[in-house]
């Protein structure tokens, strides 16, 4: 009990001290902002990996931490060339030999 307590007030201590703090989950076909791509892209599907998302770009698709995935706000100005790229995309390499992934 007293090493539960001391964990927990460990944790507290460091979420502050580091400015960590839970993110909303994103939901499938939402459009996000990938801050180290600096693009944007759309949540295809969930990552096999703990808050993790493959997101579908104009270049095709890539798997980030959610982290690294901001909202972008309703009614913003997308990426143009996301828009203008061809509907039919070659699937990212996990997504044909990982058994977790659902493609649709």
């Amino acid at each position: 009990m007293k090493d539960l307590k001391l964990k927990e007030c460990n944790k507290r201590n460091f979420d502050r001290g580091h400015g960590a703090k839970e993110l909303r989950q994103l939901t499938r076909g939402e459009r996000v902002w990938i801050r180290n791509m600096k693009r944007y892209g759309k949540i295809h599907a969930y990552a096999p990996f703990p808050r993790s998302y493959i997101v579908q770009t104009w270049q095709g698709q890539v798997q980030r931490n959610r982290v690294h995935l901001i909202r972008a706000p309703e009614g913003s100005r997308l990426d143009r060339s996301f828009h203008e790229a061809p509907e039919t995309l070659q699937p990212h390499h996990l997504m044909n030999h990982h058994p977790l992934l659902d493609p649709q």
